[in-house]
């Protein structure tokens, strides 16, 4: 296999330190594609809770399933355990990429909620953290505001580089900036 191959185990999930901002849109971006790396970029789609077995515990019985003659009740097996392996897989690639213990406790609140997912449900872990990193209410316009207006040009300053910073402000609030403001700033 090749040094610049996008499969395989041995990829390790990027870090997140927490700090928000650019960095968490970057940390995004770069779990998702170590997510679809490790076969289980699945855990994001919105209807991914449905594939999941009522519990973990239902393992030893969705395997016996498998060893069994009707062709419905295997293909239903399959699917639940491929579910569980996707979901373990990306919470426990979640906790080695959380850098913080304030970021870890929401993955160990979210295992402690429910005895029958001890590992967690990485949906909802997932979830949590977004709606807590990724600004979206009343102040987030605000906030991209005072962002905005802390943007430079400067003598020595590529005009680029303000779209760029204007990019990030955008993917870091989930909000549009008006053309009529980006073409005052530039």
């Amino acid at each position: 296999m090749s040094e610049n191959s996008v499969s395989g185990s041995n990829l390790r999930p990027p870090k997140y330190n927490g700090n928000g901002g650019r960095a968490f849109v970057v940390f995004v971006l770069h779990f998702k594609a170590w997510l679809n790396t490790q076969g289980c970029g699945g855990v994001l789609d919105a209807d991914f809770d449905i594939a999941l077995p009522s519990s973990e515990s239902e393992r030893a019985t969705l395997l016996v399933a498998l060893s069994g003659s009707d062709a419905a009740a295997k293909a239903d097996a399959k699917t639940k355990l491929i579910a569980l392996d996707m979901n373990a897989k990306a919470t426990y690639g979640l906790i080695l990429a959380l850098q913080t213990e304030d970021m870890l406790n929401k993955v160990t609140l979210q295992q402690s909620a429910d005895p029958n997912w001890p590992t967690g449900k990485f949906p909802e872990i997932w979830k949590e953290i977004c709606d807590e990193e990724n600004p979206k209410d009343e102040m987030a316009e605000m906030d991209m505001e005072d962002e905005l207006r802390e943007i430079r040009l400067g003598k020595e300053r590529n005009p680029k580089e303000i779209l760029r910073d204007m990019g990030s402000i955008e993917a870091k609030y989930k909000l549009k900036i008006s053309e009529e403001k980006k073409t005052l700033s530039s």
